[in-house]
């Protein structure tokens, strides 16, 4: 503030207490006082009573600096005291200074004034006029800054509870938003689960010998589950995109064998109905194409899907041709045409949104949730294309879309043209006999998968939980883990990584493939980043789990593992050069290690239990350089692993390296010869 008021026509002197205020005061005349009303022994009303008990300073204006006005009655107090103004901290350097150039100009002309006075008697009924002129505006001025601050002062307070309400409204949305996830998420769980022995048991029964009626009410009982978890799969869909988690991706596939297996799958619709399901794809149309088969396929299968839904007679046909393109990028326009009941003109602009059908009683008639063509529309803007219709009550309809792909270069579709190195036994399944371990806490689920991987000649053995998951790896080396996400005790993300771990010590890797209900955003890359090799969705179909363990790389399935290369216990040679050939000094080193080594291995164990890091530290460093001294080269790198590890964050990993040194020790123990019975004693006590 000092330096905003200061100028070449004024001087500021600033004070820190009422008391030093008062003796300046005593020297100095002051044109204005600038006084705080919060201070430490005399406040700022006391200061301004004294001010205006001396004689000097009767008349000297005086504002009140205040971090917030007081109640009425503080301010009536004020201004009987003698303050002109208030003005409010933070303080506004415009405000400021206009309110002080006020009182710095009447001060100048007042004693411009007093100087006229003194020198013409004659002038001073017009100098007392002046006065009253120049009061007068300032009563108005002070009024009007008064009455400017109170409409900031009521302006920053209205804003303040905007931006309250505003982040209220949006801590609400995001719960909401959440809320909304976490009830899709479950919903997802608690009816897939169910669904998954619902339609697999179905599955397994008309795979049996059936009469003609249990089979119809059977197949009744699987088309009613397809159904619904079309439905579920919708919602799931649309949730996806609403909250912006619906990605497309960015893969090589062939465009020709991708919409042939999407049109094989729908013709058996078409038949029962006795349509003519056709498509054509123009010759000129690229087939290599980079982009998402998986999302194509699914606006496709809703929109021919659909064709076939609302055509009784006559024919459904899908056209593919390309619509522009450069060197590295194509445009192809999809057109699926029906002669189905068409819909209304007034009906067709709202027909992508979400939850309508052209008709009401359409959807008593035909059923949907009225959600694939929303899905549709917006997967195609994510494919960078646009969708539209044509159609003609009773004639038919015509749903036009395109989407954009990029071109696979000649390289990428030479190595997608190459057989597959292994040979695959029926329908993609592996005809090797594996190891597997069931991990599924529903009891019906495991029973329907121990039926369908027992069949094929799989040997399995299964775990309710991951805790027992995890016993059972202990005892038994598996090919493959079957691993349900959603567990008591110990969930399959957890039982993962736990796997995993061990796994970075011991080298191997067993093939996971995650068995989940859950089908949100991310639950996929949960999985996957958690170690997994795969992920399936449930309900899960006989023919789909075996196929899903046929795709598995051979890397990952194999009856024995790999033999390990041998780690040299005992550099001999290089320990003799060490003692330039000294067996007599030989014998004297190898004796300390094995009277030194058994300890100092407990006084780790120890360290590990306690938690005491400076100690676990210290011995493993001294084991290390034991073992360096002796060219004990497989348990010096199972001490350097020890050694790098960090015991408060890394504490099982250290327990898990720290078993495997014991064996390194033991056997390195073994190598140097029968040690005294003393030494063995305490060796083996570690």
């Amino acid at each position: 503030m000092q330096q905003l008021l200061s100028g070449p026509d004024r001087n500021v002197l600033a004070v820190g207490s009422g008391k030093e205020a008062l003796r300046q005061i005593l020297k100095t005349d002051f044109a204005l006082i600038l006084l705080d009303i919060r201070m430490p022994e005399m406040d700022g009303f006391e200061t301004a009573t004294w001010v205006h008990k001396l004689e000097r300073s009767r008349h000297t204006p005086i504002i009140f600096l205040t971090a917030a006005l007081e109640d009425a009655q503080s301010v009536f107090r004020g201004y009987e005291i003698g303050a002109v103004d208030y003005i409010l901290k933070p303080v506004n350097p415009d405000i400021l200074k206009s309110k002080v150039a006020v009182f710095v100009d009447l001060y100048t002309k007042s004693a411009e004034l007093a100087t006229q006075v003194i020198q013409r008697k004659s002038a001073e009924r017009e100098l007392s006029r002046v006065n009253e002129s120049l009061e007068t505006k300032i009563r108005e001025r002070t009024a009007s800054l008064i009455a400017a601050n109170d409409l900031l002062r009521k302006e920053i307070e209205m804003r303040k509870q905007v931006e309250e309400d505003l982040h209220k409204a949006k801590q609400a949305a995001e719960a909401a938003t959440l809320a909304k996830s976490e009830f899709l998420a479950n919903m997802s769980h608690e009816i897939r689960t169910p669904m998954n022995a619902v339609i697999g048991m179905t599955e397994l029964a008309l795979q049996t010998t059936l009469t003609p009626e249990q089979r119809e009410y059977l197949e009744l009982v699987e088309a009613s589950g397809e159904s619904l978890l079309t439905v579920i799969n919708d919602i799931l869909d649309f949730s996806k995109i609403e909250a912006g988690q619906l990605e497309v991706e960015t893969i090589p596939f062939s465009l020709r064998e991708s919409l042939g297996d999407t049109m094989k799958t729908l013709a058996l619709e078409a038949r029962k109905k006795d349509l003519e399901l056709a498509y054509e794809i123009a010759p000129e149309t690229p087939d290599a194409l980079l982009g998402d088969p998986v999302r194509l396929r699914q606006i496709v299968f809703n929109l021919v899907g659909n064709a076939i839904k609302f055509t009784e007679r006559g024919e459904v046909v899908m056209r593919v041709q390309p619509q522009s393109g450069d060197h590295d990028e194509v445009t192809c326009y999809f057109s699926v045409r029906d002669t189905g009941i068409g819909i209304d003109e007034e009906k067709q602009t709202a027909i992508f949104a979400p939850f309508l059908q052209a008709d009401t009683s359409t959807a008593r008639v035909y059923g949907g949730t009225g959600l694939g063509l929303t899905i549709s529309a917006r997967l195609v803007e994510m494919m960078s294309g646009k969708i539209w219709l044509e159609s003609e009550p009773g004639k038919g309809s015509t749903f036009h879309f395109t989407a954009r792909f990029g071109l696979q270069t000649a390289k990428s579709v030479e190595s997608r043209s190459r057989p597959a190195p292994a040979a695959p036994g029926p329908k993609g399944r592996t005809t090797q006999e594996l190891d597997i371990l069931l991990v599924e806490d529903n009891p019906i689920n495991r029973r329907l998968a121990l039926h369908v991987l027992e069949k094929e000649g799989h040997r399995v053995v299964a775990a309710e939980n991951g805790v027992a998951a995890l016993e059972a790896l202990e005892h038994k080396r598996f090919d493959l883990v079957l691993m349900d996400v959603q567990m008591p005790r110990m969930d399959g993300i957890e039982t993962t990584a736990a796997i995993r771990s061990r796994e970075r010590i011991t080298g191997e890797h067993t093939a996971i493939v995650a068995l989940t209900a859950y089908a949100m955003a991310g639950d996929r890359e949960r999985c996957l980043k958690a170690g997994m090799d795969g992920y399936l969705i449930k309900p899960i179909r006989p023919a789909m789990l075996l196929e899903a363990i046929g795709r598995l790389p051979s890397s990952h399935v194999q009856a024995e593992p790999a033999p390990a290369e041998k780690k040299l216990i005992l550099d001999r040679a290089e320990l003799l050069d060490r003692v330039d050939g000294d067996i007599h000094l030989l014998g004297e080193i190898t004796g300390m290690f094995l009277r030194e080594c058994g300890p100092r291995m407990a006084s780790v164990r120890e360290a590990m239990e306690n938690g005491n890091a400076d100690r676990f530290a210290y011995d493993v460093h001294t084991l290390c350089g034991m073992f360096r001294n002796l060219s004990a080269v497989a348990a010096q790198e199972a001490a350097g692993k020890l050694e790098a590890l960090d015991l408060k964050s890394e504490r099982e990993k250290a327990v898990a390296t720290y078993v495997l040194l014991e064996g390194e020790v033991q056997a390195l123990v073994a190598e140097l010869g029968s040690p005294t019975d003393e030494t063995r004693a305490s060796l083996e006590a570690t």
